[in-house]
């Protein structure tokens, strides 16, 4: 069985796989048990120290990366303060919870499902919902491969053009 990530640790208080509604408006608290110098925020180091992958910025956890709305690496105070409302993004069937297939990665091995990682990074970065990302709109850890996803070079990556990048990487991660 796979370990959860050290986001869904803190904030599983009754470790059932889900978040209920008590368990999303008491996140700010719980991330804050991340925190281990203190300063009001999670750094990436405190991340990896606590569990966390060192894949690049959050790595695949969708809480990481709603909660992470910059996409530095690391969760502000802002962030955190925020994280209740962030994390409900995720929530598909707007119940108020997290049901555990909404807290799930992606699978990002091979075998993993390209549309599925295009869909969540459209999702979670197309700022203007143009069904386009412009270099700006890429998650941070994904801008170096922007040029080789931009087919047409016209400045901007469409889901068929991130489907196909993704797709010839091997599901999404570097060989």
């Amino acid at each position: 069985m796979m370990r959860p990530s050290p986001l869904l640790a803190a904030l599983d208080a009754d470790r059932d796989g889900t978040l209920s509604a008590a368990e999303l408006a008491g996140a700010p608290k719980a991330i804050l048990t991340l925190d281990k110098n203190g300063d009001g925020a999670v750094s990436a180091e405190e991340l990896h120290s606590n569990g966390g992958q060192r894949r690049g910025p959050g790595g695949p956890d969708p809480l990481f990366r709603a909660i992470d709305t910059d996409g530095d690496g690391a969760l502000s105070s802002a962030e955190i303060s925020a994280a209740s409302k962030s994390l409900l993004a995720l929530d598909k069937d707007a119940d108020g919870m997290l049901q555990r297939d909404e807290v799930r990665p992606a699978r990002m091995g091979p075998g993993g499902n390209p549309q599925e990682m295009v869909d969540r990074v459209f999702e979670n970065n197309d700022a203007n919902k143009d069904g386009k990302l412009s270099r700006d709109e890429m998650p941070e850890r994904m801008r170096e491969m922007f040029a080789r996803a931009d087919e047409n070079q016209d400045g901007f990556v469409t889901k068929d053009e991130l489907t196909k990048a993704f797709s010839s990487m091997g599901g999404g991660r570097r060989r």
